[in-house]
């Protein structure tokens, strides 16, 4: 109770507080501006020596993904066909194991 009663009494003036506000966000805006950023320094000298190598960008990388789906898809493909290749030679053995026992 009582520190509510502390609170309730307490006289906020607004517009300092804005004031210092602002102040606070010029001063790391500036502060920003002339702080040096090691990455993007390291970026610049790369790209200014000529360092980056020339991988064709995002068709070039679409380029190989359609071709290793084609590959994915034979290779799917063959194994469907072995598969079916060797259930037909399963049901050829039962046909000429049935027809041995009938005769």
């Amino acid at each position: 109770k009582d520190f509510l009663m502390q609170i309730s009494c307490v006289d906020v003036d607004h517009q300092r507080r804005l004031d210092a506000l602002k102040t606070a966000e010029r001063l790391r805006q500036a502060e920003l501006a002339t702080k040096v950023n090691e990455f993007d320094e390291e970026l610049s000298d790369f790209v200014a020596q000529r360092k980056l190598r020339k991988t064709g960008g995002t068709e070039e990388l679409e380029r190989r993904r359609a071709e290793k789906e084609v590959e994915v898809m034979k290779e799917m493909l063959k194994s469907v066909e072995e598969a079916e290749q060797a259930r037909r030679a399963k049901l050829a053995q039962r046909k000429a194991a049935t027809k041995k026992q009938a005769t």
